[in-house]
């Protein structure tokens, strides 16, 4: 389906671009930092990411069609069904951590974001995957490289022009970057959001804040008041 010869240089390139220890690493120390009680993923997969969730976490993975098949570790619920149907449910618990991994499409992290944070508990962090695109076409909304990250850069713009109030950080892990987010529950107007939507390419990098991807840079940063 994909260009073998592209596929190998974006990877190579992912590598050159963004070294050291590997995203489910980095999310590994998360979890060993912050032990949260509810951990929420949205979009499991395989359950590559959602198996590094550990007692006394509850562990809560959704995804219309997934295919995870792991002896968890942590108490953990599949739900088989999309975010949104997810959320419009009355028994949510309040989220201590989240990951943000379905959708590549800005809109969509979007009000999975809103909807992660409106049941967020005190000194909740939110995780948003693949902030850092290689180029434009692995940007492109239409998926056309099997490296793709899709407009989920355009969140790190939201943050900065709407929710200046948040502290919001990326780390430069490979494959395509991982954005730590805190200071949910500030509040979110909730409107259409076609300014940010309409971003160029160009616009990528404006407001990225880099930490480095090292273990005690990652901890720190959590574990800062």
């Amino acid at each position: 389906m994909f260009d073998p010869a592209e596929m190998a240089r974006h990877d190579a390139e992912a590598a050159r671009r963004m070294p050291g220890p590997d995203y489910y690493t980095v999310l590994a120390w998360i979890h060993a930092a912050l032990r949260p009680a509810v951990y929420l993923e949205i979009g499991v997969s395989f359950g590559e990411s959602l198996k590094l969730a550990a007692p006394p976490t509850l562990a809560i993975g959704v995804d219309p069609d997934p295919q995870a098949d792991h002896r968890w570790r942590a108490e953990t619920h599949i739900h088989r069904m999309t975010s949104d149907g997810y959320f419009a449910r009355e028994n949510v618990p309040a989220i201590s951590l989240a990951l943000l991994d379905a959708e590549h499409l800005f809109e969509k992290t979007l009000r999975d974001f809103r909807n992660v944070e409106r049941h967020a508990a005190p000194g909740a962090v939110a995780l948003l995957h693949d902030t850092v695109p290689l180029c434009e076409r692995t940007a492109a909304r239409q998926r056309v490289t099997e490296f793709h990250t899709g407009d989920v850069w355009k969140m790190l713009a939201y943050f900065a022009l709407r929710r200046c109030e948040m502290d919001v950080v990326t780390i430069l892990t490979p494959p395509s970057g991982l954005t730590m987010v805190r200071g949910l529950g500030g509040g979110d107007d909730g409107r259409e959001e076609n300014e940010i939507a309409a971003l160029e390419w160009e616009r990528h990098q404006d407001h990225r804040i880099t930490i480095p991807n090292s273990k005690a840079a990652v901890q720190d940063w959590l574990l800062r008041q």
